[in-house]
């Protein structure tokens, strides 16, 4: 039975096949995560036999009637971007977010923000979420997923005219083969993996939404005490970062080797931000019902206490005989009153009903911008940004 003392375990990021099978090869243990191990592991089984491929067959220097150079596996940009950045983020996210989301959870007890008669129900949904980490059935559907996906990619990637590490027509090369059924289905597969446990994420912020929780309508966070809940979204910066950072290797893919121009890119890489901020944002939407309803309410009762107090303040101030107030008296208990009323007053109408703070919001922003800045000084010299 859980206490508001007892620490919260909530390792949304471990567990599932997938992390028992690095278990049985001891990439990991119970006590230990070793994240940077695991991580060098799967940066060398998606990447060094791609080079070791290349290295032992590679194409030919020039392909085709256009004598397009062959794309080599060293200037390929989203290689690097998705196996020496995305995979490695992806296995150390598991922990990095673990500290700022389990804090999160610890002050819905600790700050009742969560009733103590609903506290129960609270620590049945965090134990059913972490279950359904556990299930063998989503992981198989999502290394099935993995697979497609890659397949249909290599489909595309195949039917261009010039050759490339990859493939020489619509035959594979070396490096391609393992690329198209190890490196790239690894890859989609600790995609679709976190995307799994994010959805889980949005189920557990649900839930607590529902749970009739303790809002103060009045509170200085401007957001009925659940600003913390809008902080604790920095903890999936590391993310964004990761899945910006496959966004923007596709992008500096074409720029460089395609040579193809930013402004035919632009559509892409802003629904590539928009979409991996939203993913970190949306489950906030879940707050807005509780927030809004609280806020209405607070509305009512506090405008409508204000009301009588200033129909009292008026009858005792301003009715006949006319008063005219001393400084001695503004100072009495009526006028303090009176100021500290009106600004309840005042914070339950500015309360915000979105939970975003900036402090959750602008890391996320940062993690998902930084990839795309080195394009931005491929695709334009120093000296015309300058101007």
């Amino acid at each position: 039975m859980h206490t508001p003392n007892s620490p919260i375990q909530f390792p949304l990021g471990t567990e599932g096949p997938f992390y028992r099978l690095q278990m049985i090869l001891r990439l990991a243990a119970e006590d230990r995560p070793n994240v940077i191990r695991r991580a060098a592991a799967m940066l060398g089984i998606a990447w060094l036999p791609l080079a070791m491929l290349w290295i032992g067959q590679g194409v030919p220097e020039h392909t085709g009637a256009e004598n397009i150079p062959a794309e080599s596996v060293f200037t390929h940009a989203a290689t690097y971007a998705r196996f020496f950045v995305t995979v490695p983020l992806l296995i150390i996210a598991e922990n990095a977010i673990r500290p700022v989301v389990e804090g999160a959870l610890q002050q819905l007890v600790i700050r009742e923000v969560v009733p103590p008669s609903r506290q129960e129900a609270f620590f049945r949904l965090l134990l059913a979420a972490l279950e359904w980490r556990k299930s063998r059935w989503a992981e198989a559907v999502m290394l099935g997923l993995a697979y497609l996906t890659a397949q249909l990619a290599m489909s595309v990637l195949v039917t261009e005219p010039h050759a490339s590490w990859m493939h020489t027509g619509a035959r594979l090369t070396w490096a391609g083969a393992w690329y198209a059924w190890v490196s790239l289905p690894l890859l989609q597969f600790l995609i679709f993996r976190w995307l799994y446990r994010l959805f889980i994420w949005w189920r557990v912020l649900f839930g607590i939404s529902r749970l009739g929780l303790d809002i103060q309508p009045a509170h200085p966070d401007e957001r009925g005490g659940l600003a913390f809940i809008g902080d604790s979204i920095q903890a999936f910066g590391i993310l964004a970062f990761a899945f910006s950072a496959t966004a923007a290797g596709a992008v500096a893919d074409f720029i460089v080797n395609e040579a193809a121009p930013i402004t035919e890119l632009k559509g892409f890489i802003a629904g590539a931000a928009v979409f991996i901020l939203l993913l970190f944002l949306a489950p906030l939407g879940f707050f807005v019902k509780p927030l809004y309803e609280a806020k209405d309410e607070a509305l009512l009762r506090y405008e409508g206490l204000a009301e009588r107090f200033w129909q009292a303040f008026d009858r005792k101030w301003l009715e006949a005989p006319p008063v005219r107030p001393t400084p001695d008296q503004i100072a009495e208990p009526d006028f303090a009153a009176l100021t500290d009323l009106g600004a309840v007053v005042k914070a339950v109408r500015e309360m915000k009903t979105f939970p975003l703070t900036r402090e959750g919001v602008l890391p996320l922003v940062t993690a998902i911008a930084i990839p795309f800045l080195p394009i931005v000084f491929v695709a334009f010299p120093l000296q015309e940004l300058l101007s």
